[in-house]
């Protein structure tokens, strides 16, 4: 499960493949965007709006843009770095793929650790409020 606070881990390195796929998509669905879902966008990336016209102009995306944009975008996120031409669907499974293989693999070890955990204490305080 990818969260919010994974996602603030991640670095702002360039994950594009095609820069000149990146920066039309990207722009296409900025501009689709509603109001509400830009700013989501922004608070949950940790990023400003002229990062997001950053990339339209330059291309390069972070993978921490990539992911929070391809799960308000409902697109793959391979079709946002231009590796694949139809925009498909997010999936946390793909998603966690991808950040596996650009190394993150320590981070989702991490994550699932810390969801594991929580779940536990969840449990144990629904036990004990019984």
């Amino acid at each position: 499960m990818i969260t919010t606070a994974l996602i603030q881990k991640l670095k702002q390195g360039n994950v594009s493949e095609d820069t000149q796929k990146t920066g039309q998509r990207v722009q296409a669905l900025w501009h689709t965007a509603s109001a509400t879902q830009k700013q989501s966008i922004c608070d949950v990336s940790g990023n400003a709006r002229p990062t997001i016209y950053g990339i339209v102009k330059t291309g390069r995306i972070s993978v921490k843009l990539l992911l929070v944009m391809s799960q308000f975008f409902h697109v793959d996120p391979l079709y946002l770095t231009g590796q694949v031409d139809s925009p498909g669907a997010h999936s946390e499974a793909e998603a966690e793929k991808l950040l596996s293989r650009l190394g993150y693999d320590k981070l989702l070890i991490e994550q699932e650790n810390a969801v594991r955990h929580a779940q536990r204490e969840t449990a144990k305080s629904k036990k004990t409020a019984a």
